[in-house]
This record gives C-alpha cells, sequence and structure tokens, in this order.
C-alpha cells in the first residue's frame, strides 16, 4: 500500500511593489520587482511599495472657459506682476494671479484651432505665442490694460502723395517713403512703403498728402524717409502720429537721420516657436524651415533670416527645442538635427548621428540634464551625447500600441517639477483627444498610466499668489485642475486604480496543488467613519484571464494614515506553477492609499487533494 506523501509548508513573500511597468506576452519573465500591468497605482517613492495616484480639484471653482484649455502659463509683466495665461480653442484670456477666478480675454479667434500650446518668452518677460491665424506677442506695457498684438507690422500698402509747396530750403529731386513703428519701452517698425513719385523742389517746401493709416492698434506713430538732393539713399526724416495723413517738410539735408532699413520682415505664420541666441524661431513645417529674428528683436527679421532642414528627405520638420547651448529639430520618423552658432550672427544644421524623430510636437521637453520626446517607438531621451530608450520602452508594446499615433500633434509632454516626472497625455483606440497620460519617473525610471476622471490636454509648473509651486492642467470640460495638493478623488469622482504584480512561482514542481493557506497583507487604507473602505484582491493563476480568488480587505477606522497590517486566512486550493495577485480600489478615499507588500503561506500536496484550513 502506497504511503501518503506529507505536506511541505512554504511562505513566499513579496514586499518589493515598485519598479516599473513592463507589459510582457510572457508576463512571468518580469522582474520580482515590476508589475505587469498598472493604472493610477504607481510606485511609492520608497521604491518598494505602491501608492494610489493623488487627485485633482477644480483650480478656479467659478469659471469655465466654455472651450478645450490647451495652454496655460504664468509671467511677470513690466509692472512686477505675475499673470496667468489661459489658451483655449479660440480664445487668449489673462488674470491677476491673485484672482484665478476672474479673466479678461485678450484675443479671439473664428477658427478652432484644437492643438496644445508651450509659452516662450522674450526678454522683460514679453509671452509670445504662435498656432493661431497670427502670431501673437503679450504687451504689458500698461499693466491695467494687457493687450495681443500681432508679432510684427505689415508695411504700408503705398506711398504718400508730394507736390512741391511755398518758399523753403530744398532745391533738386527728392523721393519719400514710409514705415509703421511701435514706440514705447519696446519698439519695432515695419518695412518701409514703396516709393513716392519724383519732386523738385527750387528753394521750396514739399508738401506730402495721402500719407497711409494703420489699421494695426499697436500702431501708434509713423516714420518719414526722404533721399538728399538728387540722391538714391533713404534717411529719416520725422514722426507723425499714425492719425496724420499730411506733413510739410522743410528740413535740410545735413539734419536727416539714419539710413532706412528693408530687413525688418514680419514672422512668418508658425506653429511653434522657441527664444533661443537672443533671437525668437519660428517653426514653419510647410516650408521645412526655421525663421528667426534680427538681434534682440522679437519681431524684425531679415530677408535671409531662415535655415533651410531638408536634407534630402520628404518629411516635414516636426518640432524643435532648446536644450543646453543648441537648439534642437526635429522631424517626424528618422531625423534629429542640432543648430550650432557660428561666429556672431551665422547658424548651421548639423544632422545627428541617430535614428529617431518626433511625432509629437508639444512632447518635446527639457531638464538640465535631458531632452525629452515621442517618437513613433515610445518615449526616447537625450543627454548631449547620445539618445537613449528608458530601460521600460521595449515591454510595453501593449501600451504603446494603443496609442492613436493619427493624433500625436494633440498629445503634450512636460516635466512636473515637484515631483521629477515626465507626464505625456495619449489618446487610446477609439478616442479622439487624449484620454490618459504616460508618467514616467525620470529619477527611479518607473513607469505608469494615470487616467483622470476629467480629461487632460495640457499642463504646467505655474507659481501662485503665496509663491506656491503648482502642477496644473487644462481639462476638455472646459476647466484647470490643481493635481499639486493632497486629493484624494478627482474633484469629487472616485479614482479607478489596480496594479497587478507579476506571475511567481509558488511551488518547487510543476502541477503541485498548492493551498493558499494564510495570506498577510500590509497596506495603509483609513475609513471614512462609519463608510467602510476595501482593498480589492484578485488572485490569478498560471496567466488565466479570470481570477480565480477575489477578496475584500478593510480599512481601518484609525484618525491619521497609521501602517495597518491586515491578515486573513484563506481556504482555497489552487492548481498550477504560478500566480500574480491583483490590487484595486475605485473608491472616493480620505487619505492614502499604500500597498507595501504580502506575505502567501502554501501548502504542496502530492496525492491528497482536499482543500482544508483553520
Amino acid at each position: 500500500m502506497r504511503q501518503q506523501s506529507s505536506p511541505k509548508h512554504h511562505k513566499k513573500e513579496v514586499w518589493n511593489l515598485g519598479g516599473t511597468l513592463n507589459e510582457l506576452s510572457t508576463p512571468s519573465m518580469v522582474l520580482d520587482n515590476q508589475v505587469i500591468a498598472s493604472q493610477n497605482f504607481p510606485p511609492h517613492y520608497d521604491g518598494r511599495s505602491r501608492i494610489k495616484r493623488g487627485g485633482c480639484a477644480v483650480k478656479a471653482a467659478g469659471q469655465s472657459f466654455a472651450q478645450n484649455v490647451w495652454g496655460l502659463f504664468h509671467f511677470r509683466d513690466t509692472g512686477g506682476n505675475l499673470r496667468w495665461i489661459v489658451i483655449t480653442s479660440k480664445k487668449i484670456l489673462i488674470s491677476d494671479i491673485t484672482d484665478f477666478d476672474s479673466y479678461s480675454q485678450l484675443y479671439y479667434q473664428e477658427t478652432v484651432r484644437d492643438a496644445p500650446f508651450k509659452p516662450v518668452t522674450f526678454e522683460s518677460g514679453r509671452p509670445i505665442i504662435v498656432g493661431f491665424d497670427k502670431n501673437l506677442y503679450i504687451d504689458t506695457e500698461t499693466p491695467a490694460s494687457p493687450a495681443a498684438y500681432q508679432l510684427g507690422i505689415d508695411k504700408p500698402s503705398s506711398a504718400p502723395s508730394v507736390a512741391v509747396g511755398a518758399a523753403g530750403n530744398l532745391t533738386g529731386d527728392f523721393k519719400y517713403l514710409i514705415t509703421y513703428y511701435k514706440s514705447g519701452n519696446f519698439p519695432y517698425e515695419s518695412n518701409p512703403s514703396v516709393e513716392s513719385d519724383v519732386v523738385s523742389p527750387s528753394s521750396q517746401k514739399v508738401d506730402l498728402t495721402n500719407i497711409p493709416v494703420s489699421s494695426d492698434p499697436q500702431v501708434d506713430k509713423k516714420r518719414i524717409y526722404r533721399t538728399k538732393a538728387n540722391g538714391a539713399i533713404f534717411y529719416w526724416l520725422a514722426d507723425i502720429a499714425n492719425a496724420t495723413t499730411s506733413y510739410e517738410d522743410n528740413i535740410a539735408d545735413d539734419s536727416l537721420g539714419d539710413e532706412v532699413s528693408y530687413d525688418r520682415y514680419k514672422p512668418p505664420k508658425a506653429e511653434d516657436v522657441e527664444v533661443w541666441d537672443g533671437r525668437v524661431w519660428f517653426l514653419v513645417p510647410s516650408e521645412n524651415r526655421i525663421y528667426y529674428t534680427n538681434p534682440g528683436e522679437e519681431a524684425e527679421r531679415g530677408n535671409l533670416n531662415f535655415l533651410l532642414v531638408e536634407d534630402r528627405e520628404p518629411e516635414r520638420i516636426t518640432g524643435m527645442k532648446v536644450f543646453g547651448e543648441n537648439l534642437y529639430v526635429f522631424k517626424e520618423s528618422n531625423s534629429m538635427f542640432r543648430i550650432n552658432k557660428i561666429g556672431d550672427s551665422y547658424y548651421e544644421v548639423e544632422k545627428l548621428p541617430f535614428r529617431t524623430g518626433c511625432d509629437a510636437r508639444a512632447s518635446i521637453a527639457a531638464t538640465d540634464d535631458l531632452l525629452i520626446w515621442k517618437s513613433k517607438k515610445g518615449i526616447e531621451l537625450y543627454n548631449g551625447n547620445r539618445v537613449l530608450m528608458p530601460r521600460f520602452s521595449r515591454f510595453i508594446d501593449r501600451t504603446f500600441k494603443g496609442i492613436r499615433k493619427d493624433k500625436a500633434l494633440f498629445y503634450f509632454g512636460e516635466i512636473n517639477d515637484k515631483t521629477n516626472q515626465y507626464w505625456l497625455t495619449f489618446a487610446e483606440s477609439g478616442q479622439s483627444l487624449p484620454n490618459k497620460v504616460i508618467v514616467f519617473d525620470l529619477v527611479t525610471n518607473a513607469f505608469d498610466v494615470f487616467s483622470f476622471y476629467n480629461k487632460f490636454l495640457c499642463f504646467a509648473n505655474v507659481i501662485d499668489d503665496s509663491s506656491n509651486n503648482l502642477w496644473l492642467a487644462g481639462a476638455t470640460d472646459f476647466k484647470i485642475y490643481d493635481i499639486s495638493g493632497a486629493y484624494y478623488s478627482d474633484a469629487g469622482q472616485a479614482i479607478t486604480s489596480y496594479f497587478q504584480t507579476r506571475y511567481f512561482p509558488v511551488g518547487t514542481d510543476e502541477g503541485v496543488w498548492n493551498i493558499l493557506h494564510k495570506l498577510l497583507v500590509k497596506f495603509i487604507l483609513k475609513n471614512d467613519g462609519a463608510t467602510k473602505k476595501h482593498l480589492k484582491l484578485e488572485i490569478f493563476v498560471n496567466n488565466e484571464s479570470t481570477a480565480a480568488l477575489t477578496h475584500n480587505f478593510q480599512g481601518n477606522d484609525v484618525s491619521d494614515d497609521l501602517r495597518n497590517e491586515v491578515l486573513r486566512v484563506i481556504n482555497t486550493g489552487v492548481k498550477g506553477a504560478y500566480m500574480s495577485f491583483k490590487f484595486s480600489n475605485n473608491e472616493v478615499l480620505v487619505g492614502r492609499l499604500k500597498v507595501m507588500g504580502f506575505e502567501g503561506y502554501f501548502q504542496e500536496r502530492i496525492l491528497k487533494r482536499d482543500i482544508y484550513g483553520s
């Protein structure tokens, strides 16, 4: 008669739940400190446990912008005041930083521009905004009444009429032209009009009439230029008010001023903008060109101030970013370029030896040490010497295969300064706008997916009126949210969260009948008075899609977030070599939820397969 084998007992400890998200086709191959699925449950800063992500609260409780919020930032105006700027599908709005609920409209256009925006500011804090029907800048020279104006001035469409007048100082042949001029602390000027007819006074004055008037509200003056007697070069003669249409000239040649400039072209309508080397740079994908302004100017450029980024490739340029001492430019799939400065005022385009590109213009972000962007491969990094793929990239096929590549121009990536993480919005299959966020921790190399109840389109590091650093988001419900505080819901909505461990071996032999005899789970979960909160546990066996066991662990009625070690005895039998534990919580919480790990006590029974437990 065969003797029955005595059961063997063993304990399985899993206390390291940190690490990154690795979605492998063979989950049992994942390293011990990694998980195979996760949403809203990133690794804790201790690197060993996982914590439910923080929630958000509406920042401007009484404010709805009536359109998708695609950009927000703060800046200090010329009066030293901190201001908020909010950019929606049709509007640019401004608010004083002490009154986030009250906005005034700076600009409006009828055409919807659903695309994310990243701000830049030029010298003295002048914000520049592109992507609307014209390039714009925010003028705050009068802090009480800021305004948005076209960047650059269109030249006059005609020259003045000229005729000889009363007796005066002029003798010879003369011609005139005019420019439009914006005065103030930050002046700039248009290119000149066409030349007037020749007028030939003889000891006479010259009368100018029909001087054109600019309809641009930023133009407050006009400049008149004139040749010297019988000359061909135009010199400054006088400034007059924009509304003035006539002028009497009796100025001698030796009293004329500087020569007129023909290199005051308006920057072309651009899709992206950067400030580098004392100039503003404008990306025009349709031309594969980057235009740049004259030194120290934000609105005037020379006729030859552009770089062609073609390199015999049919793809258009898709984005650019300042990193370190250089400006970097991307094409969509396979090209990355560096703009190098040559001497005082010349530049060259250098193609870098990396097979990479960027298909999401607003995904490009930079730290002091890294340039980060989304490519068709995933998330890529550049450290100034070489392009790197984070260790998780080749393992997250399911996540990146589910991203809509045709919606990449909607995606927005930025560095969260509070947590040193890179946040990237993306749209899943079937979504027309971004509905989830990839969060990549630059310190731990951990990766997670966040899904917010209020779908976010953009992020910004801003400062409030108490000099607190905030991490804000613009959303598809036309509001702005604060995600930097200790919030445990998405503006009152429950956060759906889960993570699933790797499949780990629970026995020593294949096919052994393993009895999960006792389970000890360590976690933090605070009850809301009489309302019980729960941590749901599902146990999966041998890569099966349906859980073999579901159990709810209850929180604790403590007055603070003390650690709760919860012990449960589970009577069940599970046949298989591998198990995976999935933890989830879909409740509105009143404190943090943190899972530190678990201990499983197993029995191996070779012949006797009944199930028992205490």
